[in-house]
């Protein structure tokens, strides 16, 4: 009926233009306890190398946090970590990440770099129990409004032809925005793997005398 299909549709329209609090509390790990050490909005000024170093190298990075994300354990690698379902001759799991885990995350990391980092992400937040915050939602959100944008703008382009500079002018600031959003995602995952490693660090150790 219509109403099941809006129903269906409402959260995915949500995610993709703007966020309400009826979406947000349906949203997956909403109601996880912990939260994230710094927001996609601050992570710029709590870890700025991490993400000046994304931004110019952003493949290099997404590389790198899934192994950090993995404490260098890649026997847990599978190709997204199994976020995104298999499709067609997509199916993650069974592309050889078994035998070749640093090169298929490579492969992950340059081809489908922003499922890449999504993932990692999610990762984070499934193991360590996190929620999302509001604010990493709006810039996904703003992220994901450019890159419909773009493509809508890309198509008319194919027929108007004046329309072609408008087009490669949304090409270009969707691609800033993109490596902006996915160098913040990469910095505040990192942060959030430093400050867990420096509490372990400074944890007490304990020792049992044996008998």
């Amino acid at each position: 009926t219509q109403s099941t299909w809006g129903n269906r549709l409402h959260p995915v329209l949500m995610c993709l233009f703007c966020v309400d609090e009826e979406t947000k509390q349906k949203a997956p790990r909403y109601n996880n306890p912990n939260a994230f050490q710094t927001s996609m909005c601050e992570a710029p000024i709590n870890n700025p190398c991490c993400c000046l170093l994304s931004f110019l190298f952003l493949p290099c990075a997404t590389y790198q946090i899934r192994v950090n994300a993995l404490r260098g354990d890649m026997t847990r690698y599978i190709c997204c970590q199994g976020y995104i379902g298999a499709c067609c001759c997509f199916n993650p799991g069974h592309m050889g990440e078994r035998s070749c885990p640093e090169f298929c995350l490579c492969i992950e990391a340059f081809c489908c770099t922003g499922p890449s980092i999504s993932s990692t992400r999610e990762l984070v937040m499934d193991e360590r129990n996190i929620q999302p915050d509001p604010c990493d939602y709006r810039l996904i959100c703003i992220n994901n409004v450019l890159q419909v944008l773009t493509c809508v703008c890309n198509i008319i382009a194919i027929f108007v032809r004046e329309a072609r500079s408008l087009a490669q002018l949304v090409r270009i600031i969707s691609n800033l925005v993109f490596l902006s959003v996915a160098s913040c995602m990469i910095a505040q995952v990192d942060h959030e793997l430093k400050t867990e490693r420096s509490k372990l660090a400074g944890a007490p150790v304990t020792c049992e005398m044996v008998r």
